[in-house]
């Protein structure tokens, strides 16, 4: 039927509609004191008078502008407010508009603290799930005389309950200008609400605190406002005592807290000194901001080496119950013990339960694979960032994925058509585009393969590499069995991953001849066997202190035809460092796309071409660097070297020729 009349304005339209809205009534209320109210407008007052309590300001809010925000300097520069408050012209709205990430702001890097993760530019929330699962690691093995405490907090409706003169004062201390600030006041100071109860609006209202969710200011404004919350935690773990903050390792890094948004974990050591200076931030902070940590969902868990007896003092300090498990962190599990099939359950079922709502009969196997590709295969993706999942729900999300793109019963045993192994093959390759839920995993793990060898700042991947890396080469470290599971199973990706990898020509001295990708897409031991006592070359080797290629010892260690493809490559005029890039792509950036072919075991056919494309647009970037020319010079320039570049790669890597 559906099918058939869909959405058309039709009596079935309408009766189905009606259903719904009937079904979302609020026919009785049960208010505070425990009394239920069915008359529509006294439901509609009881709520409209709960949302004016929460919007309105709270008159024990207090706070000393010139003390209590001692720990927030002015830290945007006059040059920065100038650019700010100036007059905004119609190309510059265009271009922030489409060039902007929709949910990052490349200014806050340079004001919140490196452990506040949300709405930074290179700042992902898999920072803070990876970094927490290391940080519970080291929980796992604390030993000795003192243990530490982790703290989970809840806030209550925190955009709600912020403070706008709070919000003021801390802009100002960071150094915004009056202008800016005060356009600030106008935006969220002149709104209005309504309740909609059943369809109709209630008697609108204006807030005196709060912000609003869904207004694309709001995130930034809250994360500005948790900054001082992030200094004060910042400042304790810096005092002499040190009573917030874990090490990890012997890294020399410590970890106090974590924060997403308003997402917060605090890590310190577990005496009554620390929790009592957590208890006195937290309720300075919430006293200033108008926040308010809901302890009844708030917990805390202690190291194994914490008697039972100091844990009950740590609860009634902070006002909160000890848990034995903390649940998920920010949608993924907090692993504190050994991992077990329940760990990452909650994945498959969330996968599973959408199946119900989709009424697969109804739709042809082109519907189902839209579906499939674009909702189902997608739910599982936001944990495979952060975990390489165990084979069993592996498996059993390709189940589901089968399940539902069959069309049958789970408990129908009939083979199918085609096999999923096939039908999960790309199109070029005789399959219909799916990915395996295994492929998809570890396509999206090797993605954190890629940030370890070329995000020199991000927090995660310092901590990885102080701790596991160290002084030695992410390839060849053995897996130490102290290591986090994470990067236990991180590791185990690194053969396929560096399939994918490619040299990208500099000094040679850190390209080893033989073993690393750098002439093709695999390496030259692959197909000749090194020379006796040139195991360990390295490329710098076979070039000469004039900057060309020694084609005598080249010919000493390949054949002519190797050696061809090897004096193609340009050797830098000007002193540079090799680099590593993601050989499968035009612009040598991972791609999770290319990395699932290699997974499934396909090269794309494109890999020659892009690194023959890169060697000719470095050899042409630097010719042109030299003499001056520029991209629509080069119809008037004499080239001295072969230019062997197609006119569509030259657009897609050098943007040239101009339009």
């Amino acid at each position: 039927m559906y099918l058939t009349l869909g959405d058309s304005n039709s009596s079935y339209y309408h009766t189905h509609a009606s259903i719904q809205k009937n079904r979302n009534q609020i026919r009785s209320f049960v208010l505070p004191n425990g009394d239920q109210i069915t008359n529509p407008n006294a439901i509609t007052q009881a709520l409209t008078d709960a949302f004016v309590n929460r919007f309105s300001s709270d008159d024990r809010v207090t706070f000393d502008s010139d003390h209590d925000f001692a720990l927030l300097d002015p830290i945007i520069s006059v040059a920065d407010n100038n650019f700010s408050t100036s007059t905004v012209l119609e190309d510059e709205i265009k271009n922030d508009v489409f060039d902007s990430s929709p949910d990052k702001s490349p200014v806050l890097g340079q004001i919140i603290h490196p452990l506040q993760g949300a709405f930074v530019p290179d700042r992902l929330i898999q920072d803070n799930i990876l970094i927490a699962h290391e940080v519970f690691q080291a929980f796992r093995s604390k030993s000795g005389p003192n243990g530490w405490i982790v703290i989970k907090l809840d806030m209550e409706k925190a955009y709600d309950r912020l403070e706008w003169s709070y919000i003021f004062t801390t802009l100002d201390k960071l150094g915004f200008s009056p202008i800016w600030i005060g356009w600030i006041e106008e935006c969220i100071s002149s709104s209005s609400f309504s309740v909609l109860v059943n369809g109709v609006p209630g008697e609108k209202f204006f807030p005196s605190r709060g912000i609003r969710q869904g207004d694309p200011i709001s995130p930034y404004l809250f994360i500005l406002c948790a900054e001082l919350l992030a200094r004060l935690l910042s400042s304790a773990a810096n005092s002499p005592t040190k009573p917030v903050g874990v090490p990890v390792g012997k890294t020399g890094i410590r970890v106090p807290f974590l924060t997403f948004a308003d997402d917060t974990m605090i890590f310190a050591k577990a005496n009554n000194y620390s929790c009592l200076v957590i208890r006195q931030i937290l309720d300075k902070y919430c006293s200033m901001s108008g926040q308010m940590v809901n302890y009844h969902k708030s917990a805390f868990q202690c190291t194994g080496n914490v008697p039972a007896n100091e844990k009950r003092d740590f609860a009634n300090i902070l006002g909160m119950i000890e848990s034995n498990s903390l649940g998920d962190y920010l949608g993924c599990p907090v692993i504190t013990s050994k991992m077990t099939k329940e760990t990452f359950t909650p994945v498959l079922n969330k996968t599973i339960n959408q199946l119900p709502k989709w009424k697969a009969n109804t739709l042809s196997q082109a519907g189902r694979s839209v579906l499939l590709q674009s909702n189902l295969a997608s739910k599982s993706n936001y944990q495979m960032q952060s975990f390489l999942l165990p084979k069993h729900i592996l498996e059993n999300l390709d189940k589901t994925y089968k399940i539902f793109f069959w069309n049958k019963d789970h408990l129908n045993k009939s083979p199918n058509l085609i096999g999923w192994e096939r039908i999960c093959k790309p199109k070029a390759a005789g399959g219909s585009g799916f990915r395996t839920a295994e492929v998809s995993n570890h396509a999206l793990q090797m993605k954190l393969l890629w940030r370890i060898i070329k995000d020199d700042n991000n927090l995660w991947v310092c901590l990885v590499r102080k701790h596991y890396i160290k002084n030695s080469n992410l390839f060849t470290i053995k897996v130490s069995k102290s290591a986090s599971w994470q990067w236990r199973n991180l590791l185990r990706l690194r053969d396929t991953f560096k399939k994918g990898l490619r040299w990208h020509l500099g000094d040679g001295k850190s390209i080893r001849f033989w073993s690393d990708n750098w002439v093709f897409q695999y390496p030259l031991s692959s197909i000749i066997v090194p020379t006796p006592r040139t195991e360990t070359y390295f490329v710098d080797h076979c070039i000469l202190d004039s900057g060309r290629w020694n084609t005598q010892v080249l010919l000493s260690l390949v054949p002519p035809h190797i050696v061809a493809h090897i004096v193609s490559i340009y050797i830098p005029s000007e002193p540079q460092l090799d680099s590593l890039i993601w050989g499968l792509t035009a612009d040598g950036e991972y791609s999770v796309k290319t990395e699932a072919l290699l997974a499934q075991g396909i090269l794309p056919a494109s890999a020659e071409k892009v690194q023959h494309c890169f060697r000719e647009a470095n050899k042409l970037a630097d010719f042109m660097a030299h003499c001056g020319h520029t991209f629509q010079d080069l119809h008037y320039c004499t080239l001295p070297f072969d230019f062997d570049l197609s006119l569509c790669i030259r657009k897609d890597v050098l943007g040239w020729p101009p339009h």
